[in-house]
């Protein structure tokens, strides 16, 4: 086990709009809130971070959910304050032991076409840190490549929220692309539970979860990775030892029984022309690509902690009350 704490740094989204739909939506509030509990519990240094910095959007419906985990997680100062003034992507040192991307439909519209989320992903998977995503977290994952150049997703055991629970929750038309059917496109080992079954799967450093009810799930298998390090080992030189583990073990978490490895389309997405079309090629393939797009949105990267904005930040709306307290509640955007 290291001796100084694990870095972890977890990504939620700065969109609070759904498509063409005009409806609020955000990060999903479990999602943030059981891996954040997890990770503070075991010692580690926590992070929340978004593409834009500031207060991000919540998602209103994921608001009304209650649960113990969103309770402790609301009744937390350090959590308020860190929802309070989540760190920019371009302002992170990405020197980082976990990197968590959470979902809530928000990430399909930023995070996926994020070049300051596919560099970071880059350099964290350079280094020998972990990524792990959750439901439409695995959505930052579609521009990020290897060291040689391929898709990070392609060869990997993962999961994600399915084309069946997008369609389930009558969002499937809204997206700007069916997230399972992207990553199997991209050459990722898709498997499944059966819909709103928690699911997590761990391949090598990559640790992926279908749906909030994975969340702990996904936390836990980050964390054990962690534990695989020897005293004052770093992170990047343990990673042959993982990789070993991985071998002899092929390891897979199953939270529930009937998980259905490469799950076909459901029936009602066969002829639907967003899950069966060709998605084309990713919309910055190269990081040299993906650099030259920050630089056109606003700026040229520079060091890896001080990278470009994609687009200037918007307003920042602090949990506070009228009295300048806090008011126990996630920001959620006002309904139009």
């Amino acid at each position: 086990m290291k001796t100084q704490p694990a870095k972890i740094v977890i990504v939620v989204t700065s969109h609070d709009t759904l498509g063409k739909t005009g409806e609020k939506t955000g990060y999903n509030l479990e999602e943030l809130a059981v891996p954040y509990l997890e990770f503070k519990k075991s010692g580690a240094q926590v992070i929340i971070a978004s593409p834009l910095g500031g207060t991000p959007p919540c998602d209103p419906k994921s608001a009304k959910t209650e649960s113990p985990a969103i309770q402790e997680f609301l009744e937390d100062p350090e959590a308020h304050r860190q929802l309070d003034k989540s760190v920019a992507l371009a302002e992170l040192d990405p020197d980082i032991d976990v990197l968590f991307f959470t979902g809530g439909h928000g990430p399909m519209f930023d995070l996926a076409e994020s070049p300051q989320a596919a560099d970071l992903i880059e350099q964290v998977w350079r280094d020998g840190g972990i990524v792990a995503a959750l439901c439409h977290g695995p959505a930052a994952l579609v521009n990020a490549q290897d060291l040689q150049g391929r898709p990070i997703v392609q060869g990997k055991r993962m999961t994600s929220f399915t084309n069946a629970e997008e369609q389930a929750i009558g969002l499937a038309t809204e997206m700007p692309f069916l997230l399972e059917t992207r990553l199997r496109k991209l050459g990722a080992r898709f498997e499944c539970a059966a819909p709103f079954i928690g699911h997590a799967v761990r391949d090598g450093r990559l640790v992926t979860g279908q749906n909030p009810a994975s969340a702990k799930a996904v936390a836990q298998l980050c964390l054990r990775d962690i534990e695989l390090r020897a005293p004052g080992e770093t992170l990047g030189e343990s990673v042959a030892e993982m990789q070993s583990v991985d071998a002899a073990e092929e390891e897979v978490l199953r939270v529930a029984e009937g998980a259905e490895p490469d799950a076909e389309l459901p029936p009602e997405l066969v002829n639907d022309p967003r899950a069966v079309k060709d998605e084309g090629e990713m919309s910055t393939t190269t990081p040299a690509a993906r650099k030259s797009a920050a630089g056109k949105s606003g700026g040229v990267k520079t060091s890896p902690g001080k990278r470009a904005h994609s687009k200037p930040p918007t307003e920042k709306k602090p949990l506070l009350d009228g009295k300048g307290k806090h008011d126990g509640k996630p920001h959620t955007p006002n309904a139009k």
